[in-house]
């Protein structure tokens, strides 16, 4: 149980913000159903253009013929060439680490993209917007050549500029 102050403010659980993956500064939503309840979710800048996120992971693959994905800070939003249905997984510890980095990485050794999957990232690209990283578009299941590693940066610029 927690208690809200005079503020409104409450604390959330620190195994639920671990869980969920909830860092400190991040948007919530907040809802309410009809039977009172309060519900708490993460907002994702880029889950919410679904369509946009979809139709450039669609045109990535078409360009490059490597298999791609995009993702928000937690989740696999978008995927084109990959035969695993990764879509809403949470993507893994490591993928989350590179996408950290800021930069575009083409990886020495692949990396798996969620922790129960098969498919391997060999590159990423981190989606930065207004100095935070909102998500990353990787490319899976081969190595990446010069010119993938320039649509890759091109794809995550783009959708960099979408979100500002």
């Amino acid at each position: 149980m927690t208690r809200g102050d005079d503020l409104g403010r409450v604390v959330l659980p620190k195994e639920i913000r671990k869980t969920m993956r909830i860092r400190e500064g991040d948007p919530l939503e907040i809802y309410t159903d009809e039977g009172g309840s309060i519900i708490f979710k993460k907002y994702s800048q880029m889950e919410s253009s679904a369509e946009t996120v979809q139709a450039l992971c669609d045109a990535l693959y078409k360009a490059s013929s490597t298999p791609c994905a995009i993702c928000d800070r937690g989740h696999i939003l978008s995927t084109s060439g990959i035969k695993d249905s990764l879509i809403s997984s949470h993507i893994s510890p490591d993928t989350e680490k590179y996408m950290s980095g800021r930069s575009v990485v083409a990886l020495t050794s692949p990396c798996p993209m969620k922790d129960d999957s098969d498919t391997d990232i060999h590159a990423i690209a981190p989606v930065i917007t207004g100095g935070d990283i909102v998500g990353a578009v990787m490319f899976a299941e081969k190595s990446p050549n010069d010119s993938d590693i320039k649509l890759l940066s091109m794809a995550s610029g783009f959708l960099s500029r979408f979100f500002e």
